[in-house]
């Protein structure tokens, strides 16, 4: 039979090389599947006619061959390498029982023991099929074993790694640049898996990078796959120089490319420019940076092929460090462990899926819905075949275990397939995979949280910090060093391990100084602390030696954080401990040890710690019993609280005095007390304290100083700052505290080597004063303490003091220069300011200053130089981790001996490791590995189950199995939710712990929730009044009320709505203040006022009546059946609160799963405040599918000319020639502009008579563009523009009166066909069709997962359209500024050229509105010209107007005279000559305004002439009123017609002018300029923005760039309303592709399934499929409702109408349409796009394309199948892996491990990390309470001896010397 060794070399050979072969038919694999990817890609553009093409494919189908008979070979070698596996393992599976396997392992080695998590279930002898009870276990391995990490890169990977490094040559050595190209990968792939995929390109990185001399210069980088010959290579680089400098300029681009071109030839020129463009040749110049100011290099970086896999995950996630084999010990009492061996574990183990296996080896679901797993992962689910892979155990149980279980249960395995240098390149290979895969792997520092809090994170975050990956990558975070205080954490981990430290060179938190800090802290404190306790306070009880041994012990191995440091694998933190089997520990005898030497004093030391550790223990163990643990019998909740407060170390910090027995003596005798009492407790006290004495072993007569102490119980806080004054930092070190800008402890190190008097005088700090921090205080007081020390060494070295001297003066005296018997000083700084020539040679040198001076070199002042050394290491630490530090030291010299246990296994670890402080040796290398699981208290929960009965046939025949166990019913069990998707199964189980948990307290139904689909309609009702503005309070009420008034038939209950109003009054009518009184109406007090429903409800259930009344004693008294009725109805207002709160509860918690927490705060705060709640996504029901994203496109001809109309004898507009292939499109669809139009009615000027005439668009001279922005657009401008040019065409062709009205009547013709107002759906319909469409993209003809940023890099708008538009444009700009100036010349000088503006007024009225319509061309808002009609139609009326006014006066007038004349006429004849010639006087005033001055000699004669008077009035009269009927259309014209009958001043005195006009006209000609002005601004406005997007584009460095700059530059010219659409280009392959899926749509074959039956006698589904789908969609989306009735009105207007054509990508051939029904057996197994375009032209893939993107949708087809969620009351074993690793030394060096130290080493490694629960609180209480902390110093007021009083942290200030 083979050895073990044998064996073991065999099967790690053999397994070696399956993962070989393993690995090469995965990537054979990889490359067969992207050739069949491949082989699918191209199918969807193939063209068999394309000779290219057709030789593609030929040559894939030959590779394909080629790979596939390699992979058969490849697949015969593995099965047979697996065959070799499986012989040699079932060989070697007689070694791999660990109890006996064990002993082949070498104990000079650890074990790493890693943990895994176990689960258990007590199975009865009824279900177990054995006969006999059992204990069913099962090993779950914890996540550290599980490696994801794959080598092979992806394509994208391989491009992000080529832009990486193309981004660090460009960088040019400066590191800003470098890390930004860094942080581009790694934001992308996490740093872990960026640095790996950077790593794959050694020789890059080895290679010369390219240098620049400033940051802002350039290099531009080349990338290619192979070397460029050297004259491309000298030929490309000034070519790119110049082409970048050139910065988009032609003139310089065409001059370069003609230089590469007479280099290299034209079209070689052509082809390697295109071939090399550099990868930063888009980087624009810094601000401020001529591109010819820079200097500009090309660096070639060649960047070979690699070979990529198809998907980031390719393989399965394994475990391959597992055990062989594991054990199972449970121990019961005192009885004999039950021991179970498992099966051999497989060497690999798969926790997850393999992507790359076939559809019958993945989880699936069988043909009866059940999952089917897979053979790799059946150890996962199913429990005998995890016993079968030695990953579940079946444990026989006596009676006694099946009733009572175990205490304590330890699963424990070993890797004895594995020796130890395999061991650790195993382990250490397991970490490279977590540092270099996604999950990611760190060294974590001392007092990282685990956990995120309100003010601190995690210490792992979702997303690495690329940053600080950068700054890992560098340079190795650690060089290896023998000197312990520079050891960084990362070599420490690695030594320990026995790993090769290279893993964690780059490792972030592998440079962190934990270790060191710990160190350097406990030898900084020694002389204050436990130096102190031992040498003042514990004498005569330790000897000098044995103080020595203890100080080298405790500053090189007590480390309270751990001597090895903990790591991150992934998210979870794992400590390494290490342990050992105290109890055996037997490597400390005196003998010798292959690692020990038998006479190493150390030996004799160490096992007299051990000893007094020992003792130790047992009281440890005892105060440990009453410790609060899970399960401890007591308050639940304090014993919670006790748990949750324990803390890893001291956080609060306090002082207590204490006195000297003989200075207590002494004032008790004062006061006359005798001191009776005290000598009492005082002997009491040292009576205990004297025993443990004894207990530890002390036999000594003299009694220890201590005992001299009494000490107060009151314990004063210390609230001052530990280390700092300001808030700790994990970053920044102890604040500046001096002038100079050192900390606290640069200055004590300085103290320290300037003199003892510079630490005592502590001058030098900021404002004169020391700080008060803590660790300041007792570092100050252990150096003064060092001086001591090494002043004592001195004076028994020159023998001016013996060893018993030398004793006492350790001591401190109780009284200081008290007694006068004293001739020398009790102060510590005598003997350091004495001048002892003896030691210093010189009568004046102190002792003190001696020390100083030869501090560096002096050898008794080694432990000083230590402590500066020390402080040295501690300056720069940041304060967090000083704060740590300063509390493990303080806490291992109180409470911490299991930190001095582990001291111990560190030091056996150090021997094992051949490490040794200060001493350059090579670390021994290799590790064993094991894992390890424990429970305790695992107890049957002996449930009382009850058979089940089956009676339905179907569950009997599913699980009535004659041979399966019985289905047994529990009582306890909570049953099952169906839950519509997992997500909703999780919510559901939470809500439902939460009712479990709260079920049988008072308040059982604190966490019911009801979320029936009637409650959750109520719900959804409710929260939709809220979002439209409603309060909760008043939807409520309105239920309420509503259900009053309708739902009780005869029982009238309306008439306490008031009252009910009043009781319970929503929002007015409730302050004290403005309440009505009893008598008000409510109309009175609000009008739509209702009962506040949410204020009903919180009454009810604030503990308020539940019924009416409601305790309301002003509410009317009602009838049973009044009250019965609103009594139902307020139970229904709190089942619709409660149906709100439990939709609110739900939603919030659903939230929580996903995981939005951010949106569970919102969702509970808007429900809190009222405000506008979320749409809740836990009553939507997800869908499973295939997706389907729908597009709709309109294709335009992107030949169209912007100077070619498409309308005949109409010109084209700044719209159409800016945007012409729209234009063109809809002309199209339009009708001809002559046959629409609409009919006017105006009054003929020339005849006075009323006429109508017809006016059509082709009048207008509109273009479509124009007609669609006018008459499809429904706002007032646009419909008082199309009114102004209807208007404009009748003022210039019918010649209309102008003082009439022009009537238009729309919705008429005469012989138009079509009335404009016929034709204005049709133009909304096109209006929403193309002004709420964007421009159509290139990735809008691609489906969305295959879409890229690059496809749409390259639009193009022809810069002409828009020249022709600046054109237009400036030349309206110059005709109106000519306008202006010929009305602002005669305006500035009305006094001389009046007549410029009056004469021709009406050509300035015809010219305004002619420049006006023109600029309403470009949307500029101001341009309307009515105003300019109106003022010529008022000014025109106001001339017949006021002529009108004077010829009715003149008509009073000449009544006046003819009743004047006719009294006249009627006198008598005796009348006087003076009163007749009164009269006539009195008739001439009414028609003449000049009186005759001579009055004729008689009346008679008088009258003769008033008659000829009379008759030049009339004739006057007549003249003005014949301007009424005037035929002259101009204003101007009218004026001087009426100037022509003026004056008339001579007839009426009253005056008559036509100023009034001509102001008028002026006003309007001053108003004209002003609107002339302002449109010349903002068309000046627009041409300079104009101008500068043309700027923008001209220098613009990419495609995107230049067509937005002329997208801006359109809206500028047109207005924002206006869109311009870019034309692109597809891509060979896409082209083709379309080309394929419209080919397959215009011959009828995609929808062959629709429009032929398969059956003849089967009616088709849908003969007209596109229509069909056509009159569907467009009910529910409205761009495709307006697409279907602009079919529908250019049908009925006898045009062609638009087309909608269906493509479907990805093309198939054979492929069926899925916009309608499909054939049932249709392959859905990839999404599909479903586009659906009009095309203006025949579709051309190689040509360019333009048109506009519709609408767009995506919806799913569900899938055959539903994955739905179950939440079932699971008692799952509530256990987690240990989240540490144990690293278990041996109890002895016996040669071999022995079972019994590894399973003694995890039970007592278990018992110990119990007793860190002990806190000093606990010791208070114990006779240990005198010794420790064993912190105790002296404390004095004045400094008079070396002391430290920590009053002075609280800021007490003691007097100073």
């Amino acid at each position: 039979m083979a050895d073990f060794d044998d064996l073991r070399a065999a099967l790690n050979t053999t397994r070696s090389a399956l993962d070989g072969l393993q690995g090469e038919i995965a990537a054979l694999r990889a490359r067969l599947k992207r050739l069949e990817d491949a082989d699918a890609a191209a199918a969807r553009h193939f063209n068999p006619r394309d000779e290219a093409d057709v030789a593609a494919r030929e040559r894939r189908a030959a590779d394909k061959r080629r790979l596939a008979s390699a992979l058969a070979d490849l697949r015969a070698r593995e099965k047979a390498a697996l065959t070799d596996e499986i012989r040699i393992r079932t060989d070697f599976a007689d070694f791999t029982d660990p109890r006996r396997g064990i002993a082949n392992l070498s104990d000079a080695t650890p074990i790493l023991m890693m943990p895994i998590r176990l689960e258990t279930r007590f199975k009865p002898a009824r279900e177990t099929g054995a006969g006999t009870d059992e204990l069913w276990l099962r090993i779950y391995p914890d996540d550290c074993f599980i490696t994801t990490f794959d080598p092979a890169l992806t394509a994208a990977e391989a491009a992000d790694a080529r832009s990486c490094w193309a981004g660090i040559w460009s960088a040019g050595g400066h590191e800003d640049e470098e890390r930004a190209a860094w942080r581009a990968i790694a934001t992308t792939h996490g740093a872990g898996r960026a640095g790996w995929i950077v790593d794959q390109f050694p020789d890059i990185a080895a290679a010369a990078r390219p240098t620049k001399p400033r940051p802002q210069d350039i290099i531009l980088t080349v990338v290619t796959e192979t070397p460029l010959p050297a004259a491309e290579a000298t030929a490309l680089a000034p070519f790119w120089q110049a082409a970048w400098r050139a910065q988009g300029d032609a003139t310089a681009l065409t001059a370069a490319r003609e230089a590469l071109e007479a280099a290299l030839g034209v079209e070689r020129a052509a082809a390697i420019a295109a071939e090399t463009t550099p990868v930063n040749f888009d980087v624009t110049p810094a601000a401020g940076n001529d591109p010819a100011s820079l200097n500009v290099a090309v660096a070639f970086l060649v960047f070979p092929p690699v070979e990529t896999k198809e998907s980031a995950w390719a393989s399965a996630p394994k475990m391959t460090l597992l055990p062989d084999r594991f054990v199972f010990i449970g121990y019961r009492g005192n009885a004999a462990p039950r021991i179970v061996l498992g099966n051999p574990v497989p060497a690999t183990l798969f926790v997850g899926p393999d992507p790359r296996a076939d559809a019958t080896s993945q989880i699936r679901h069988d043909d009866d819905g059940d999952i089917v797993m897979p053979d790799e992962l059946k150890w996962m689910t199913d429990f005998p075949q995890a016993v079968e892979n030695g990953m579940g155990l079946r444990i026989a149980l006596d009676p006694d275990e099946a009733r009572g279980g175990f205490d304590r249960v330890l699963v424990v395995g070993l890797r004895l397939s594995a020796d130890a240098p395999e061991g650790a390149a195993q382990f250490a290979e397991l970490l490279r995979g977590h540092a270099c895969g996604r999950t990611g792997l760190a060294v974590l520092p001392q007092g990282t949280p685990t956990n995120n809090t309100e003010t601190v994170s995690s210490g792992h975050a979702r997303l690495d910090d690329p940053d600080a990956a950068f700054d890992d990558r560098k340079s190795a975070l650690f060089t290896p060093d023998a000197d312990w205080l520079d050891k960084r954490d990362g070599e420490w981990l690695a030594d320990y391990l026995g790993i090769d430290a290279q893993v964690f060179a780059h490792v972030h938190g592998a440079g962190a100084t934990d270790q060191l800090a710990a160190r350097a802290m406990n030898t900084a404190l020694w002389p204050a602390t436990l130096g102190y306790w031992m040498e003042s306070l514990m004498s005569p009880v330790f000897r000098r030696r044995v103080i020595e041994q203890t100080r080298g012990f405790f500053n090189r191995y007590v480390i309270a954080g751990g001597a090895v440091p903990a790591l991150r694998i992934g998210a979870q933190p794992y400590g390494i401990l290490p342990a050992t089997a105290f109890s055996r520990m037997a490597w400390l005898d005196a003998r010798e040890r292959p690692l020990l030497r038998g006479e190493d004093p150390t030996l004799a030391f160490l096992r007299e710690l051990r000893r007094i550790i020992a003792a130790f223990e047992t009281d440890w163990r005892a105060m440990g019993a009453g410790l609060a643990h899970v399960g401890k019998a007591g308050d639940p909740h304090q014993i919670l609280l006790d748990i949750v407060g324990l803390h890893s170390g001291s956080v609060e910090w306090s002082q207590r005095y204490a006195e000297s027995l003989k200075t207590v003596f002494n004032r008790l005798n004062l006061l006359g007390l005798g001191g009776l009492m005290e000598k009492i407790n005082i002997s009491v006290r040292q009576a205990a304290a004297r025993q443990i004495l004894s207990n530890l072993g002390y036999a000594g007569e003299e009694t220890p100083e201590i005992f001299d102490k009494l000490f107060s119980g009151r314990h004063n806080l210390l609230k001052g700052g530990v280390v700092d004054d300001v808030p700790l930092s994990e970053t920044a070190p102890i604040r500046a505290y001096t002038a100079d800008g050192r900390n606290y402890i640069e200055w004590l190190s300085a103290a320290c080597g300037t003199s003892l008097n510079v630490l005592y005088a502590q001058d030098g700090f900021l404002d004169d004063t020391p700080p008060k921090a803590l660790l300041y205080l007792m570092l100050r007081h252990a150096l003064q303490l060092g001086y001591h020390d090494v002043g004592i060494r001195l004076y028994e070295n020159a023998a001016l003091m013996t060893p018993a001297a030398a004793v006492l003066a350790r001591q401190d005296s109780p009284f200081l220069h008290i007694q006068t018997a004293n001739t020398v000083s009790e102060s510590r700084y005598q003997i350091l300011h004495n001048a002892e020539v003896t030691i210093t040679g010189s009568a004046t040198q102190t002792v003190s200053d001696f020390i100083t001076a030869q501090l560096p070199t002096l050898n008794l002042a080694l432990h000083l130089r230590d402590q500066r050394a020390a402080l040295e290491r501690l300056k720069t630490e940041p304060t967090a981790r000083l704060e740590r530090v300063f509390a493990d030291h303080i806490d291992c010299l109180s409470y911490r001996p299991d930190a001095w246990l582990l001291g111990l296994v560190t030091y056996q670890l150090t021997r094992m490791r051949n490490i040794a402080d200060g001493e350059d040796r090579e670390p021994r290398r290799g590790l064993y590995l094991g894992a390890y699981g424990w429970l305790e208290d695992l107890r049957p929960e002996n449930k009382h189950l009850t058979p089940v009965r089956l009676d339905d046939p179907a569950l009997a025949a599913d699980f009535g199995h004659p041979d399966a166990p019985p289905l047994m019913r529990d009582d306890t069990n909570q049953g099952s939710i169906h839950a519509p998707s997992l997500n909703h199964a999780v919510a559901a189980a939470v809500l439902r712990n939460g009712y479990i948990t709260n079920a049988g307290k008072p308040n059982g139904e604190t966490m019911a929730v009801n979320l029936s689909s009637e409650r959750v309609r109520t719900a959804l009702a409710l929260l939709e009044g809220v979002r439209a503005g409603q309060g909760l309070g008043d939807l409520l009420g309105y239920q309420f009320e509503r259900g009053l008034h309708d739902r009780h038939g005869p029982i009238e209950v309306d008439k306490f709505i008031y009252k009910l109003r009043k009781a319970f009054p929503i929002r007015a009518d409730r302050m004290a203040s403005t309440r009505t009184g009893e008598g008000v109406p409510i109309e009175a007090i609000e009008a739509r006022n209702v009962i506040d429903g949410l204020a009903l409800v919180n009454h009810m259930k604030a503990g308020g009546a539940s019924t009416y009344p409601f305790g309301k004693a002003n509410l009317p008294p009602a009838t049973a059946a009044e009250a019965a009725a609103i009594n139902a109805e307020a139970q229904a207002l709190v089942d619709a609160h409660d149906a709100v709160a439990d939709l609110a509860l739900a939603e919030g918690v659903y939230q929580a799963v996903l995981g939005n927490y951010d949106r569970v705060a919102a969702t509970y705060d808007a429900y809190a405040r009222g405000n506008f709640p979320p749409e809740p996504e836990v009553v939507r029901t997800p869908l499973d599918g295939i997706g389907l994203t729908h597009r709709v496109g309109l294709h335009l001809d992107a030949t169209a000319s912007p100077t070619a109309s498409p309308l005949a004898g109409v010109a084209m507009t700044p719209r159409a020639e800016a945007e012409p292939a729209l234009n063109r499109w809809l002309a199209s669809v339009l009708p001809p502009p002559a046959d629409v139009g609409c009919v006017v009615a105006f009054t003929e000027a020339a005849t006075g008579a009323a006429r109508t005439r017809e006016v059509t668009l082709a009048d207008l001279g509109l273009q479509p563009s124009d007609s669609l922005a006018l008459i499809g657009h429904d706002s007032d401008q646009a419909m008082r523009e199309i009114d102004d040019r209807v208007l404009r065409h009748v003022m210039e062709n019918f010649a209309p009166r102008p003082d009439k009205p022009v009537t238009i009547r729309y919705m008429e013709t005469q012989a138009a066909p079509i009335s404009i107002f016929a034709l204005s759906p049709l133009l909304r319909a096109l209006r929403q069709l193309t002004t709420k469409s964007r421009a159509l993209k290139p990735s809008d003809l691609t489906l969305m997962n295959e879409a890229t940023v690059a496809q749409d890099a390259a639009p193009v708008i022809d810069k002409t359209r828009l020249d022709l538009v600046e054109t237009a444009m400036a030349g309206l700009h110059a005709d109106l500024t000519a306008f202006q100036a010929a009305l602002d010349g005669p305006l500035a000088d009305l006094d001389n050229r009046r007549g410029e503006i009056l004469d021709p007024i009406d050509d300035h009225v015809t010219a305004l509105v002619a420049l006006l319509a023109r600029a309403a061309l470009f949307a500029i808002p101001q341009a309307g010209w009515g105003m300019a009609y109106d003022f010529k139609r008022r000014s025109y009326a106001a001339v017949l107007a006021q002529f009108s006014e004077r010829v009715a006066r003149w008509d009073a007038q000449l009544a006046v005279f003819d009743a004047t004349v006719t009294t006249y006429g009627a006198l008598p004849v005796v009348t006087s000559d003076d009163e007749r010639f009164r009269l006539l006087v009195q008739a001439e005033q009414a028609i003449s305004a000049r009186a005759t001055e001579v009055l004729p000699l008689t009346p008679a004669a008088f009258l003769a002439d008033l008659t000829t008077k009379r008759a030049a009035f009339v004739a006057k009269q007549t003249a003005l009123k014949s301007l009424d009927v005037t035929t002259e259309t101009g204003l101007a014209g009218l004026l001087a017609e009426a100037a022509g009958h003026l004056p008339i001043d001579s007839f009426d005195p009253l005056p008559f002018t036509l100023a009034e006009r001509e102001a008028e006209i002026i006003r309007f000609a001053e108003d004209a300029a002003l609107l002339s002005a302002t449109i010349v601004a903002e068309i000046e406005r627009r041409l300079t923005l104009c101008q500068n997007h043309f700027d923008a584009h001209d220098a613009a460095a990419t495609a995107t760039e230049a067509a937005t700059a002329l997208e801006k530059a359109a809206k500028a010219l047109l207005g924002e309303d206006f869109r311009i659409i870019p034309t692109f280009r597809l891509g060979a392959a896409q082209g083709s592709e379309l080309a394929n899926a419209l080919a397959a749509s215009q011959s009828g074959d995609l929808f062959a399934y629709l429009t032929a039956a398969p059956d003849p006698a089967t009616p088709p589904v849908a003969p007209l499929p596109v229509e069909t789908w056509l009159a569907g969609i467009a009910r529910v989306r409205d761009k495709l409702r307006a697409f279907e009735q602009i079919a529908t009105f250019t049908g009925a207007f006898g045009l062609d109408e638009p087309e909608l054509t269906p493509l479907q990508l990805p093309f198939q051939p054979d492929d069926r349409w899925l916009a309608l029904e499909f054939p049932p057996d249709l392959a859905l197994d990839k999404d599909r796009l479903l586009y659906s375009a009009v095309f203006a032209a025949p579709f051309d893939g190689t040509a360019s394309q333009c048109g506009l993107l519709l609408d767009e949708w995506t919806e799913t087809i569900p899938g055959a199948a539903a994955t739905t969620g179950i939440a079932f009351h699971h008692d799952r074993p509530n256990t987690e892996a240990p989240q540490t690793m144990l690293l278990v030394t041996p109890s002895d060096f016996r040669g071999a491990w022995q079972w019994d130290d590894l399973v003694d080493a995890l039970n007592e490694t278990l018992d110990l990390a119990k007793l860190r629960a002990i806190e000093p609180a606990h010791i208070d209480a114990t006779p240990y309470a005198p010794f420790l902390p064993a912190t105790v110093m002296a404390a004095q007021a004045r400094q008079l001896t070396i002391a430290a009083n920590l009053v002075l942290n609280n800021s007490f200030n003691l007097v100073r010397p």
